[in-house]
């Protein structure tokens, strides 16, 4: 063996050893901060809330845990780095002795945290000095629970090794905790601007007359048709969604893009996503008053927003590529060459399950009358699949018994879980009221999207990208699936995410995910859920249990 199949060898260990330390860590992370603040009963009534010191210690512990998940993601492509100092820090170190003074300081921690809030309690005036030392108690304890996982010449060596993430990531948590704090104190500012908003925006098309307008009530209506603008309609949620889908993207694609100039970006998306909110309200009452109020409550309200925020992302992900100002020397509009043969299976990747979120969205708009919708699915995902098609015609295509037989169990095992609460609904019902022919066409285009044209939109984004990003494989059409337990639970967990049934939709997507390991191609996984699917599609018709499609 040599010296490069025994740093593997290694650093394959060293993976495989931190996995237990760090769930028992987690563990007492879990426990002992659920028994302190169960513990903590004090509250000072008699001071505002930011003359109240338990306010600033909750809200720092909210941006330590956001600095953890942070720097989680940030500094994984170091974590080669961070193993090999964390087994260098723990040979001839006993864990179960850091583990016991752990525990040892969390019982006096609790005897501690009772006795201050009774005393607390009982006092008149803000027990300061109590307080403080209850603090440095607190930070002792906080220090023993990370020598759970190293000693401390691991946590300073890390710091060493890793300051500019540290430093960023530090930033990044205070960042985030005081616009959070900014947030909640100034929705209702936003709200307000945000009817104003939409108020002009409907003017653009009605007159003041025809248009109720009420500041105090926060109500924007049109005719019979009205619609209260609280807080909650104020964009603060497409706003935080779209500032943590930035960090992510530029954070990986860091090398696309030129620094500072692509943190301008953040501000362009804000604004784009909040007037788009502003947009969305107006139409929400044009549609409530001028179309069918079913409509706009049961269909336009619920997904216009998310409708907003793929428009926003995809059009930062698309257009700043293309901008020599966003762009780093060598990239996008900077460079004349043709795109790469990894930057076109990442884009032929995920272009079809962008297709098919947009139709699904654009369809769920219309509900409860979005049935014949169902072609414009097929027409926009397939018409995705076919402008990449060189990307799915490069999988090694067989049908393999494997794959049809997990494919079809997993199709029997959902139906097995349906929960039928609605096994017939309006469907069939709708059905009914068709001819016969055009039933059938209706039900061809619904078979094609959910057997072909979904196994390969979704397989190609969760297993094709999805896990390969997770586990540090390239898009050059030749990386291997190697197995990775953290690729598998992420992007099984965000495929359930995907369906009504999030459990099961797991399962399903961490069974294809196998099947993409043990034979290295993508296609196994779309051959299995295509008979999936079909084997639900079938039994849905053939035993009338509609609430199956």
């Amino acid at each position: 063996m040599n010296s490069s199949d025994k740093l593997l060898v290694r650093s394959e260990a060293t993976s495989d050893n931190v996995w237990p330390t760090l769930i028992i860590f987690i563990g007492l992370l879990i426990v002992e901060f659920i028994t302190t603040s169960y513990l903590f009963s004090y509250q000072p009534d008699y001071l505002t809330k930011w003359e109240n010191p338990v306010v600033y210690v909750k809200y720092l512990i909210y941006a330590g845990i956001t600095f953890l998940v942070i720097f989680a993601v940030v500094a994984w492509p170091k974590r080669d780095i961070f193993l090999e100092l964390w087994r260098a820090s723990v040979s001839g170190s006993s864990q179960a002795g850091r583990i016991v003074f752990n525990l040892a300081i969390f019982a006096v921690l609790t005897i501690a945290t009772s006795a201050f809030s009774r005393y607390a309690q009982a006092s008149q005036e803000f027990p300061w000095l109590v307080f403080s030392a209850y603090m440095l108690l607190l930070c002792i304890a906080g220090a023993s629970l990370a020598m759970v996982v190293a000693p401390p010449g691991f946590w300073l060596n890390s710091i060493r090794a890793g300051y500019p993430e540290v430093f960023v990531v530090a930033s990044a948590s205070i960042f985030l905790l005081l616009i959070s704090l900014l947030a909640q104190e100034s929705w209702a500012v936003l709200a307000k601007a945000t009817l104003f908003v939409s108020y002009w925006i409907l003017r653009l098309f009605w007159s003041d007359r025809e248009i109720i307008f009420d500041v105090e009530q926060k109500l924007l209506g049109l005719g019979d048709f009205g619609a209260v603008v609280g807080s909650e309609c104020s964009g603060y949620e497409g706003i935080g969604l779209v500032i943590v889908f930035l960090v992510v993207y530029l954070r990986g694609f860091r090398h696309l893009y030129r620094f500072p100039h692509a943190l301008l970006l953040f501000p362009i998306a804000i604004c784009a996503v909040w007037l788009l909110n502003a947009v969305r309200i107006s139409a929400l009452v044009a549609i409530g008053a001028r179309i069918s109020p079913e409509v706009a409550v049961d269909g336009f309200h619920s997904i216009a927003g998310w409708l907003g925020f793929l428009a926003v992302t995809v059009s930062v992900m698309l257009a700043s590529h293309k901008i020599a100002f966003f762009s780093a020397p060598g990239t996008g509009a900077a460079s004349s060459s043709p795109p790469s043969r990894s930057q076109r299976e990442l884009q032929g990747l995920l272009a079809p399950f962008l297709a098919l979120m947009a139709a699904t969205l654009l369809a769920a708009m219309f509900a409860p009358n979005d049935q014949w919708l169902v072609g414009l699915k097929v027409v926009l995902v397939g018409g995705a699949i076919w402008l990449f098609r060189d990307i799915a015609l490069r999988m090694a295509w067989r049908m393999s018994p494997v794959a049809i037989a997990a494919g079809i169990g997993v199709g029997i095992l959902w139906i097995a879980t349906d929960p039928m609460a609605n096994p017939r609904g309006s469907l069939p019902v709708w059905l009914g009221s068709l001819p016969w022919w055009l039933a059938l066409v209706w039900v061809a285009l619904r078979a094609i999207n959910t057997v072909v044209l979904v196994p390969i939109a979704e397989e190609l984004a969760f297993r094709g990208y999805l896990y390969r990003a997770i586990a540090g494989r390239g898009f050059d059409g030749n990386s291997p699936y190697r197995f990775n337990w953290l690729a598998l639970c992420i992007s099984s967990l965000l495929f359930g995410i995907m369906h009504q049934r999030w459990i099961a939709g797991a399962l399903s997507g961490a069974v294809y995910c196998l099947l993409v390991c043990r034979s290295n191609k993508l296609a196994d996984a779309v051959v299995a859920h295509g008979f999936s699917n079909a084997a639900i599609v079938f039994w849905a018709i053939a035993a009338g249990q509609y609430s199956l499609l």
